[in-house]
């Protein structure tokens, strides 16, 4: 749950988006080289969250889920989930999918988290289609329907998804 992807490689297309790109990069870059300038990485991304980076609001969420640079708080997480999902980041997707399927940080709801696991998968995150599969398979919270589950499962294996 609520793992974090490496993400993907973005076109910047205009200033504002290669100035979120930068701070975002250098977040990491910055993070992975000297795991003790915490601060500083974290003041990058709140930066680039702020101007509408959906990646590094992602990797907010993830940081103040676990703990992580952050003191832990599933609500802040939830919240910076919800704000990088609505911009359609798929990771973010999926993890608020596993939230709500789990009841994990807000209140378990099976239908919603099948909405944003099927909203991951059509924008292209692997094992969004194996709980799509999962959830149809079973009936959860949505109608049992093992043949469109197998649709799903086989599009998850071929993604490399894992069961």
């Amino acid at each position: 749950r609520l793992v974090p992807r490496p993400p993907r490689a973005e076109l910047a297309t205009s200033e504002h988006s290669m100035t979120q790109d930068r701070n975002y990069s250098k977040a990491l870059s910055l993070i992975r080289r000297s795991p003790d300038a915490t601060d500083r990485a974290a003041q990058l991304l709140e930066k680039a969250h702020l101007s509408g980076d959906s990646r590094a609001t992602w990797a907010l969420a993830t940081w103040h889920w676990y703990g992580k640079h952050f003191p832990k708080s599933h609500r802040r997480a939830i919240a910076l989930l919800k704000q990088a999902a609505a911009a359609g980041h798929r990771e973010a997707l999926f993890d608020l999918a596993v939230c709500h399927e789990m009841g994990e940080g807000t209140k378990k709801d099976e239908a919603k988290a099948v909405q944003f696991y099927l909203q991951a998968a059509l924008l292209g995150e692997p094992q969004s289609h194996f709980e799509m599969a999962r959830c149809l398979y079973h009936g959860i919270g949505v109608g049992k329907d093992r043949a469109l589950a197998r649709v799903w499962r086989l599009r998850a294996a071929e993604l490399g998804a894992k069961n």
